[in-house]
């Protein structure tokens, strides 16, 4: 989906080359702003037009960073956007890409592949982050002898079938970049989610009313249980 947001005469179109040019780049970041606002996302109050990925908030939640987006200015200004939790991503350009010149078009692809790469390699990244804090989870989580040491096990009849029981609060402090959810609270059920390799990449946790919440940042796709 791309999400087009256009400025008229008054605000600097020049008609005659048909490209957009602003009074400012505030009036750029501005329109990309309200372009992230119209996809349904709670834009950030600043945007940093560097071409460089920025991450926020999507929902007004403290320490949640799950939006992020990058913004080109120079020549052809465009940009990326998107939330990681929902695999989603949004592209936006300051002209109507129909409207593009033939340089316009090349540029613009090019543009496209270069925010494409950046967030492949800014998402692996996080991912491997994330697989490192998964690990010391996973270590200093305790096995399971009895079902009874969780409610959750408890209230569903089951057995613990590998999982590991931690403290919120231990696990919290095992998270450097706040990647344990805020929701989660009292003794946690860990489960490994691990690659295709049999490496382990992140973490599934499990309060004892059901509450269940990912490892944030940790590798999802190709990631079973």
């Amino acid at each position: 989906m791309n999400v087009d947001n256009f400025t008229e005469n008054t605000n600097g179109l020049n008609t005659d080359t048909n490209a957009l040019i602003f009074a400012s780049h505030g009036a750029i970041e501005q329109a990309f702003q309200a372009a992230i606002a119209a996809a349904g996302l709670t834009p950030p109050d600043e945007i940093i037009g560097d071409g460089k990925i920025h991450r926020f908030s999507t929902n007004d939640r403290h320490g949640d960073t799950a939006g992020w987006y990058i913004l080109h200015l120079d020549k052809l200004p465009a940009g990326s956007f998107g939330n990681w939790r929902e695999g989603r991503t949004e592209t936006w350009c300051s002209v109507k890409p129909k409207e593009h010149t033939p340089a316009q078009q090349s540029e613009y692809a090019a543009r496209l592949r270069s925010m494409r790469n950046a967030r492949y390699l800014a998402k692996n990244a996080e991912n491997d982050k994330a697989a490192k804090t998964a690990a010391a989870i996973w270590a200093a989580a305790t096995h399971i002898a009895d079902p009874s040491a969780h409610g959750y096990l408890v209230e569903k009849g089951i057995q613990a079938h590998g999982a590991r029981l931690i403290a919120a609060f231990a696990a919290r402090e095992l998270c450097p970049f706040g990647n344990l959810s805020p929701s989660l609270s009292g003794p946690l059920l860990v489960i490994p989610k691990m690659n295709a390799a049999g490496e382990l990449r992140s973490l599934q946790f499990i309060a004892e009313d059901g509450t269940k919440r990912p490892l944030t940042g940790g590798e999802s796709k190709g990631a079973t249980t």
